[in-house]
């Protein structure tokens, strides 16, 4: 007989796609029974730090709060009424602030935007619910689009493989700025941005200067990259399509990742473990699940110099690089294929 679960749904935004992907994903397999409840916010359900980037569901008569904020803030209203918190940027730190309910904090993990390979019924739903206009048309049509006819949808059969060590070392690094004058922010979060920005545009210029050919980069090209990092966009900005990017990642296997916003790990990361990628990643601020480390599952950078130094690394040792790949492999199929990623929470509550 299969578990029951609920989901109180609030939201249908990205962040959240990984975890409607794993219960969909047990539920057609028969693990759990999957019932969904769409609830939507009113203010009183807000608190002050989250919008749409929760998800609560029901098991066993318990409730298990899922927090994929790219910050380690913790949602004090939600916390003292779930019976297990499931944090996606987990600070041990921050954790330890919070005595009384600290035992009932889990990491969740990476966190990507990944659909499932079959036709979810629930995410029409959804879609029908919190879409409007022929946005509505559009997800339906996406979501029933099991096979990619019409259009490529980041499906989890296609954000995957296992690793390819032959491959010529080559290098990829393509990413993104974060206009910090779209709207009012504190100095902080302005500072935040602008730092951010800065690092990834002095990796993609000194990774191209000393990688020339063997390396593949740039900014997407927005108004605000091309205003302020010229020389360091895409060559061509069709490279930044996601059917694009994921034909391109299946051929480079060394892959660059920066800190996210709010010091967050930034979807890269997860989609280079999926593809069994060698990773060079700059210090993480948060703490993940299931023992990723550095060494075992990428390399450390914490600037610019020892970017290039691990890039060198990584580069010219075959056998770490293979090693490394191998890892994140096994690292995807046991804990973060969505499927698998839930079940561990279910797990917890069991």
């Amino acid at each position: 007989m299969a578990l029951e679960c609920e989901l109180i749904v609030s939201s249908n935004a990205p962040h959240l796609q990984q975890l409607y992907t794993g219960f969909s994903m047990l539920h057609k397999k028969g693990i759990i029974k999957l019932k969904q409840t769409i609830k939507p916010n009113t203010e009183d359900d807000r608190s002050n730090l989250y919008n749409d980037d929760y998800l609560i569901v029901i098991i066993n008569n318990k409730t298990l709060f899922y927090d994929i904020h790219d910050s380690n803030e913790i949602d004090l209203h939600n916390l003292s009424s779930c019976d297990f918190y499931f944090k996606r940027s987990y600070s041990q730190n921050k954790i330890n602030t919070l005595k009384q309910y600290q035992s009932k904090i889990f990491p969740l993990g990476l966190n990507y935007e990944v659909l499932p390979n079959h036709v979810d019924y629930f995410a029409i739903k959804r879609n029908w619910f919190f879409c409007k206009g022929t946005d509505r048309l559009k997800n339906t049509i996406k979501t029933l689009d099991a096979h990619n006819i019409l259009q490529f949808s980041e499906r989890e059969k296609y954000l995957q493989s296992l690793p390819l060590p032959e491959l010529p070392p080559k290098i990829l690094f393509m990413t993104r700025t974060w206009n910090p004058y779209n709207k009012t922010r504190k100095n902080s979060k302005v500072t935040e941005r602008v730092e951010l920005n800065d690092m990834r545009a002095a990796c993609i210029t000194e990774l191209r200067r000393e990688f020339k050919d063997d390396f593949f980069g740039g900014f997407m090209h927005t108004s605000y990259a091309k205003a302020n990092y010229p020389e360091a966009l895409l060559e061509n900005n069709e490279f930044s399509k996601k059917k694009n990017y994921v034909d391109m990642l299946r051929n480079y296997p060394i892959c660059i990742s920066t800190t996210g916003l709010h010091s967050s790990i930034g979807w890269k990361f997860a989609e280079y473990i999926a593809f069994s990628k060698a990773i060079i990643s700059e210090k993480l601020n948060f703490e993940t699940s299931n023992s990723l480390s550095v060494g075992t599952n990428y390399l450390e950078f914490c600037d610019l110099n020892s970017c290039l130094e691990a890039t060198h690394t990584l580069f010219t040792d075959k056998d770490l690089r293979s090693l490394l790949m191998k890892n994140n492999a096994l690292y995807y199929h046991k804990h973060l294929k969505p499927d698998q990623l839930i079940l561990q929470t279910i797990l917890h509550a069991l």
